[in-house]
């Protein structure tokens, strides 16, 4: 994790006494630290509800132990425990990831919890004056000592052996009897590809478990366990697109198309390699059977994953607005090489399946246009730039004639899942939330059924605090959806026979 600036608390402590008149008329006072002093053997148990503490000085004091109970103060990057006669640490200590100081110093330590190791922003570990072992002392004096000591621990912590559990399958519809639909299951899932799992933004997850040898086991058991008709990659490397995931899914019966970022084309061939993109992989067979099944329909598939800095809501909503006009282009072009009077000649009668990263919340500007068919020109995400003119490159109707003018597309867009479904699809320390989507055609599909989230308790009683993890191979939860698709469906006019856009 980039390390933030950190201040530690002035030891030249003011503080002031309320008087009695103050606390009879219930003077409100605002503290986040507590000095607790004067030999104490031991720490009360309210001392734990002080849940909003930031920093506790504990030093100085004759306590031969610590609660487990001080992981309760969470919100604590400060904590001063030296000049005690401690001569064990609860391994709970590892559970207060907020920590940016712990001192240790002058107790009787021999060893330490490997559970400390999950303190990934620690920036100070005071530990002299304790008769440690020679293998952490060395360690510890080295330069850079703390991060390397930390990290040892972190890596040579036992992982618990409990597998993930099983995430459930929520069906929300039954399949239409009366007509003949075709069913197919599409998944959607961010990699994460090898150049982006770094310590330095996933410092709570060991390095083996980050190394891609290891990743890459459990990236291939998601997706082969989903055993999707359809599947849409993200940040998936070039070489690896090669070499493993079309190498091993072709064994499955896939076939599969992968795009690398535009940079590829700027980069020396030893680079390019490691350049990701989006992939997307088809299992031949099924999906001719069952497209041809009513009467050859096409479907188009469509993979994307937009910029990644929250600061950027514009960049993401211009790059959305691209993206459905080049699917424009892709869709007239289809139905223009269809025959005249075929349902395949009208634009508006073929399906889109839209999987992406689009590093956006479901509030955002980007979901709303993509939900609600358009957005305002003058939406807070273009962030009052000047985009009035450009925009109009890129919409499928233009603007509709009113002075609240409307940036627009022609799709008819649904996201497969509710937002009460899914807490998150991406889950780090630092933020968790829904940003990734498979949208689909609404006039032409309906959702039987998805795979719901991971089961949030288990996350906290694992005290997993980020992703990847080693039983979790990368920072998003992968989505996976069977949709029907319908066939077209005509209507009689003057006898003959037209296709209906519903």
């Amino acid at each position: 994790m980039p390390k933030e600036k950190y201040d530690p608390p002035d030891p030249r402590r003011l503080y002031t006494i309320m008087s009695t008149e103050e606390a009879a008329n219930r003077k409100k006072s605002h503290w986040a630290e507590l000095e607790i002093s004067g030999r104490v053997r031991s720490l009360s148990t309210s001392l734990w509800t002080l849940t909003h503490l930031t920093a506790l000085h504990i030093n100085d004091n004759n306590l031969s132990r610590i609660p487990p109970d001080i992981a309760k103060l969470r919100h604590l990057v400060y904590l001063n425990l030296s000049s005690n006669k401690l001569r064990s640490l609860p391994t709970e200590l590892g559970n207060m990831v907020s920590l940016r100081e712990l001192l240790l110093n002058n107790n009787l330590l021999r060893v330490l919890p490997y559970e400390l190791g999950r303190l990934f922003q620690l920036q100070t570990l005071g530990l002299k004056g304790n008769p440690l072992s020679q293998d952490i002392l060395n360690l510890y004096q080295e330069p850079d000592g703390t991060r390397k000591l930390l990290n040892y621990m972190l890596d040579n912590l036992a992982v618990h052996p409990e597998q993930l559990p099983q995430r459930p399958w929520i069906t929300l519809k039954e399949r239409d009897q009366m007509h003949p639909t075709a069913l197919f299951t599409i998944m959607c899932f961010n990699v994460l590809c090898d150049k982006y799992a770094t310590r330095q933004l996933y410092g709570y997850c060991p390095s083996w478990a980050l190394n891609w040898e290891y990743r890459k086991k459990g990236i291939m058991e998601e997706i082969v366990s989903c055993d999707a008709d359809i599947i849409s990659l993200q940040e998936v490397e070039t070489e690896q697109y090669y070499t493993l995931f079309l190498q091993a899914l072709k064994e499955r019966g896939y076939d599969g198309f992968f795009c690398p970022k535009s940079r590829a084309k700027l980069v020396s061939e030893q680079e390019r390699k490691h350049v990701d993109g989006c992939a997307i992989f088809f299992k031949t067979e099924k999906c001719m059977k069952s497209l041809h099944s009513i009467e050859k329909q096409l479907l188009l598939v469509a993979n994307a994953h937009m910029h990644w800095d929250p600061e950027y809501s514009d960049v993401k909503l211009i790059q959305t607005m691209m993206f459905t006009s080049e699917l424009k282009n892709i869709v007239e072009k289809a139905s223009s090489s269809g025959k005249p009077g075929s349902p395949a000649s009208d634009p508006s009668s073929i399906p889109i399946v839209l999987c992406a990263d689009l590093n956006s919340l479901p509030d955002s500007g980007v979901v709303e246009y993509l939900s609600n068919g358009g957005v305002a020109e003058n939406h807070k995400d273009f962030k009052e730039l000047r985009y009035n003119e450009c925009l109009m490159n890129f919409s499928c109707n233009g603007k509709n004639g009113t002075s609240d003018s409307r940036i627009t597309h022609s799709f008819h867009l649904k996201s497969a899942y509710d937002n009460s479904i899914m807490p998150y699809t991406n889950y780090t320390y630092d933020f968790k939330g829904v940003i990734d989507y498979i949208f689909y055609s609404k006039t032409h599909m309906s959702v039987l059924g998805v795979l719901g989230p991971l089961d949030p308790q288990w996350l906290i009683e694992n005290s997993i605090t980020g992703c990847p993890h080693p039983h979790i191979p990368s920072d998003h939860f992968s989505l996976l959806t069977q949709l029907e698709l319908h066939p077209p469906t005509p209507s009689l006019i003057n006898g003959v026979l037209l296709p209906v856009r519903r």
